[in-house]
């Protein structure tokens, strides 16, 4: 699906902690989507934690297909 273009955005809860296993990794989503023509749009909803909340360890990222961009003119 992701060669014919048939996705427009995929929206994906990552995480940014590399000993956390149990979720995707930011770092590895994000080269797999730039190498399917995904650009990154944004993140929300971050959970962060720490004594002043400094830290994000999970978020929801936001991707487009670039395909879908030039044909939208977004």
């Amino acid at each position: 699906m992701l060669g014919r273009d048939a996705i427009h955005f995929i929206f994906a809860e990552v995480g940014f902690e590399r000993l956390d296993t149990h979720i995707q990794q930011f770092s590895e989503l994000h080269e797999f989507m730039e190498g399917n023509r995904f650009n990154f749009c944004g993140l929300y909803e971050n959970c962060r934690y720490g004594a002043a909340g400094q830290f994000v360890c999970v978020a929801n990222a936001l991707y487009v297909n670039t395909a879908f961009t030039r044909r939208n003119r977004i």
